[in-house]
Formats: structure tokens, sequence, C-alpha cells
């Protein structure tokens, strides 16, 4: 039997925690504009709630990592 989830079932928490990882895996993947694509709609659904600041701070880290040294 399939089971389906109507998306107002799913919270707004788990909607930017499935951004958050699925961003973390395109980074690991080599696709760093993908996550940073991901991170940023997962911030748009909610920018102040507490998953937005694990998201802001993927941003900020990928920011830190792609820029040159120096």
């Amino acid at each position: 039997e399939q089971s389906t989830l109507k998306p107002a079932l799913l919270t707004t928490d788990f909607r930017q925690y499935v951004a958050l990882f699925y961003g973390m895996a395109l980074q690991k993947w080599g696709d760093a504009a993908g996550a940073l694509a991901k991170w940023k709609a997962g911030l748009q659904l909610a920018g102040d709630s507490p998953v937005a600041r694990e998201l802001e701070a993927a941003v900020r880290s990928l920011d830190k990592s792609s820029q040159p040294a120096g």
C-alpha cells in the first residue's frame, strides 16, 4: 500500500531541514551553485526560524570556501 503525504502536513521546519541536507549533499557532490540555491529556497520559507540559522551558516560557509585565499 502506498502512502502519500499532503504538503500541508510537512512542517516548515521539516521542509527547511530537507533543503539544508539536500544542499549539503549537492555541495559534497561538487554542485555549489545548486547547494546555494537550495539553502536560499529554504530561507525563503521562514527566515526567522531556528532552522534558518543553520541555513544561513551553510550559506556563509560556502561563501568563505569559495573566496580565494589571500
